[in-house]
C-alpha cells in the first residue's frame, strides 16, 4: 500500500526536525506580511503623490471628460462611494482589497491545482500558508513602488491574478473526475469574464491574457478542451458585451484609442527587441549568481563543509540587490531568487515532471502578461505584481528540497525567510521612508489641507506649503472651482485645488504631441477660465505653442505672469499664469 509524505514523515524517527523548516518559514513569512499589512493600513490617510496619484484621481473623477488609453477609471467610477469618507481613502482602501483578494484567490487556484498534480509539500498546511503570505506580500510590494491609490496598473494585475487563480482551480476540479465537470466550466466561464475586463484596463495585456489562458486550457484540459475553450471564450465576449453597454461606449473607446497612436519608441518592433533583451540581460545575471550554488548543493564531489560559505556567499550578492536603492535592482532580488530556484530544480532530472513544469511556467509569466505594452522595462513593470513568481519559486524550490535530502529543507527554509525578510525591508523603506516621488517620508505626514478635495489626507509640511500657497495666489487672480488649469507634471495640485484639467489628466513635458493633441482637442469646448502652471520654460515647446494659436489663445501674448511660488522638490519657483481675459 502507498503511503502518503505526510505518513512517512510522521512514521520517521527525525519527523519534528523536518517539519520545523515549513513551520518556522510559515511564522516569519506570516510576520512579515503582517507587518506590511499594517502599515498599509495605517498609511491610508498620509501622504499624497501630485503625479501618478493625482492622475488617477482626476481620471476617476471625469473618466469621460479626458483622452485616455485606458478605461479602467470609467468602471471604477460605476462603484458607489460611501459618503462622508475621503474619496482618497476609499479608492486606496479598493486597491488594498484588489491587492490583498487577487493574490488569495491567484493562491487558492494555484494550491487547487498543485494538490491534483500532487505537489507533495502542499500537504502541509504550514506550507500552504507560506505561499499564501508570499503571494500577499508580493504583491503589495507594489506600494514600495507606485501610489496607493486604485490604478490601472493595480486593476489589470487584479484581473490577470483573479482569472488565472480561477483557471488553476477549474482546471485541478477536472483533475478530480467527472463529477466536477459543472463546476469547473462555471468557473472557467468566469475566469473567461474577469479576464475581458482587463481589455478596459490595458488593451495589449487583455489580447496577451487571452491568447495565454486559451493555451493554457488546451494543454491542461482533462475533460473537454473544446468544452473549455468555448465557455472560457463565452465568458470573455460577455465582459467586453457588458463593458461596452454599461462602462464605456464603443465609439468612445475607439475614439481615446486612435487619438494618440504609439510614438516612435513604443512601436511593436521595438518592444518586443527590447523585451528580448531586458529577458536575456536578467536570466543571464541570475544564472550566473544561482548555478554555483546549485552545484554545491547537489553535486556530492564538492565537500560539505564548503556549502554554507557558498551559500552565505551567494545569499549576501543578492542581498546587494534587495538594499540597493535603485529600483531596479530592488525588482532584481526576486528575479535571482526566482532563477535560483529554477536552477536547483534543473540540476534534479528525476523530479522534472512535464504538467508541473508547464504550470509552474504558466505561472512565472502572469507577472509579464499583466506588463505586456509598457514601453519601460519589462522586468521593471512586471515587478508590480510580485506574488505570481513568489508562489512559482517556493513551490519550484519545495520540489527540490524532497530529492536533496539534508540541505533541501534548509535551503528551501533560508530562502524563504530570507525573501520574506527582504520583502518587509523594501516595503518599509519604499513606503514610509521614501514613498514615490515624494522627497518628505510619510511619517511626517500630519498636516491636513482644509477646505479641498484631499481635507482628510494628512502631508507633510512642505507639500501642505506649496498646496497652499498655489491656492492662494489663483484665488487671488479669480479662481473659482471647476475651472481649467494646465499643470505640468501636477495633476494633484489641480486635483486638490478642486480644478479640471484640459483634455489630458496629465500633461507630461516628455509627451509633446498628447499635450498639444489635447489642446486642440478640449480647449473650444471649455469656456473657463484657463490657468497654466510649469517649471521651466522649455515644457511650452514649438507643438504646444502652435496648439495654443489655434484655439485663439496664443502664448504669451494672451497670458500675464501671476506669481512664482515655490517647487516643494527642486526648491525652484514655478511660473504661474493666467489668461488676461480670465
Amino acid at each position: 500500500m502507498n503511503t502518503t509524505l505526510s505518513e512517512k514523515i510522521s512514521s520517521s524517527s527525525d519527523a519534528p526536525a523536518k517539519l520545523q523548516g515549513p513551520v518556522i518559514a510559515a511564522v516569519i513569512s506570516g510576520l512579515a506580511c503582517l507587518a506590511m499589512l499594517t502599515l498599509s493600513v495605517w498609511v491610508l490617510d498620509k501622504g499624497f503623490d501630485l503625479t501618478d496619484e493625482g492622475y488617477y484621481l482626476l481620471s476617476h473623477d471625469a473618466p469621460h471628460q479626458y483622452l485616455c488609453f485606458t478605461f479602467v477609471f470609467h468602471l471604477v467610477k460605476l462603484i458607489p462611494l460611501l459618503p462622508g469618507i475621503d474619496t482618497i481613502v476609499q479608492l486606496r482602501v479598493m486597491h488594498l482589497s484588489c491587492i490583498i483578494s487577487g493574490a488569495a484567490i491567484l493562491w487558492w487556484g494555484v494550491v487547487t491545482w498543485g494538490q491534483t498534480v500532487s505537489i507533495k509539500m502542499l500537504s502541509f498546511r504550514s506550507f500552504r500558508l507560506t505561499l499564501l503570505f508570499l503571494a500577499i506580500s508580493g504583491n503589495l510590494l507594489t506600494n514600495a513602488f507606485l501610489p496607493q491609490t486604485i490604478s490601472y496598473n493595480g486593476l489589470t494585475s487584479f484581473f490577470v491574478n483573479t482569472s488565472a487563480g480561477i483557471l488553476f482551480a477549474a482546471i485541478g476540479h477536472q483533475g478530480r473526475g467527472h463529477n466536477w465537470k459543472n463546476i469547473s466550466h462555471l468557473l472557467v466561464v468566469l475566469a473567461g469574464f474577469i479576464a475581458g475586463l482587463s481589455i478596459f484596463s490595458k488593451l495589449s495585456t487583455g489580447i496577451c491574457v487571452f491568447a495565454a489562458e486559451i493555451v493554457f486550457l488546451l494543454v491542461f484540459s482533462q475533460l473537454n478542451r473544446k468544452i473549455n475553450v468555448a465557455a472560457y471564450v463565452t465568458g470573455f465576449a460577455a465582459s467586453i458585451a457588458a463593458g461596452f453597454s454599461f462602462v464605456v461606449s464603443p465609439q468612445e473607446f475607439v475614439t481615446k484609442l486612435t487619438m494618440f497612436p504609439p510614438d516612435k519608441t513604443h512601436t511593436l518592433p521595438i518592444m518586443l527587441r527590447d523585451y528580448v533583451s531586458d529577458l536575456a540581460r536578467n536570466v543571464t545575471r541570475g544564472a550566473v549568481i544561482s548555478i554555483p550554488l546549485a552545484l554545491f548543493c547537489f553535486k556530492k564531489r564538492f565537500p560539505d563543509k564548503l556549502f554554507y560559505p557558498v551559500f552565505a556567499l551567494v545569499a549576501a550578492t543578492v542581498t546587494l540587490y534587495g538594499f540597493d536603492t535603485s529600483y531596479l535592482a530592488k525588482v532584481n532580488f526576486y528575479y535571482l531568487t526566482a532563477t535560483w530556484c529554477w536552477v536547483l530544480y534543473a540540476l534534479n532530472a528525476e523530479k522534472r515532471k512535464k504538467e508541473i513544469i508547464l504550470g509552474l511556467v504558466f505561472l512565472g509569466l502572469l507577472p509579464f502578461v499583466s506588463a505586456a505594452g509598457t514601453n519601460r522595462e519589462l522586468f521593471v513593470q512586471a515587478s508590480l505584481s510580485l506574488g505570481p513568481w513568489l508562489l512559482m519559486s517556493a513551490i519550484v524550490g519545495s520540489i527540490v528540497s524532497e530529492t536533496a535530502q539534508k540541505r533541501g529543507p534548509v535551503v528551501l527554509t533560508l530562502t524563504v525567510i530570507f525573501t520574506s525578510v527582504m520583502l518587509a525591508i523594501q516595503f518599509f523603506s519604499g513606503l514610509l521612508v521614501e514613498p514615490y516621488r515624494n522627497p518628505y517620508s510619510l511619517a511626517e505626514s500630519k498636516y491636513q489641507f482644509p477646505n479641498s478635495r484631499i481635507s482628510g489626507i494628512k502631508l507633510d509640511l512642505p507639500t501642505l506649503n506649496e498646496l497652499t500657497e498655489m491656492r492662494s495666489l489663483l484665488e487671488k487672480n479669480g479662481f473659482q472651482k471647476g475651472d481649467l488649469i494646465i499643470a505640468y507634471e501636477k495633476p494633484g495640485l489641480v486635483y486638490a485645488i478642486s480644478g479640471q484639467s484640459v483634455g489630458l489628466p496629465w500633461f507630461n513635458p516628455t509627451c509633446p504631441g498628447a499635450n498639444a493633441k489635447a489642446i486642440v482637442y478640449a480647449m473650444p469646448k471649455t469656456p473657463h477660465r484657463l490657468f497654466l502652471i510649469f517649471d521651466w520654460a522649455n515644457e511650452l515647446n514649438d507643438e504646444t505653442l502652435d496648439a495654443f494659436r489655434k484655439v485663439g489663445k496664443p502664448f504669451p501674448e494672451s497670458f500675464k505672469l501671476l506669481g512664482r511660488p515655490n517647487n516643494r522638490f527642486t526648491h525652484k519657483p514655478m511660473f504661474v499664469y493666467g489668461l488676461n481675459s480670465n
